[in-house]
């Protein structure tokens, strides 16, 4: 969607002086569309990169080893799904000692229990501060 739309935000111009001016021809078209695609995905993975989308792992990393994230290791034998409620996402009952359970709930955990890797017996969650 960012890429379309800074397309788009590039292409503007192009339109409007068409529109006002006149036909432009397709080999200018073609000459002056390619190099704003090329341009539209540098802006895209320049703002991604800015925001923390594409390099996140890296942070992550970073911050571990600097002691500014809480790392909790779980391991169990026993884990509850529940059944998920109106939009919720799905909820994880996980049973980590005698008198403790940790419940997790949210959408982001569909995608991981439909890859396999969630949930298991033997996983990390990382809190950044």
């Amino acid at each position: 969607m960012k890429w379309i739309f800074i397309t788009l935000i590039l292409l503007a111009p192009l339109l409007i002086y068409e529109k006002v001016v006149g036909k432009v021809s397709s080999e200018i078209q073609l000459l002056t569309s390619i190099p704003l695609l090329i341009i539209s995905i540098g802006i895209v993975v320049y703002l991604m990169n800015k925001n923390g989308e594409i390099g996140w792992n890296k942070k992550v990393e970073n911050e571990i080893k600097n002691g500014k994230a809480q790392i909790l290791k779980i391991k169990t034998e026993k884990v509850i799904k529940r059944k998920q409620t109106y939009d919720l996402g799905s909820g994880f009952y996980i049973k980590i000692s005698e008198n403790e359970t940790l419940y997790l709930q949210g959408q982001y955990f569909d995608e991981l229990q439909y890859s396999r890797k969630f949930p298991n017996t033997d996983f990390e969650i990382v809190k950044l501060n």
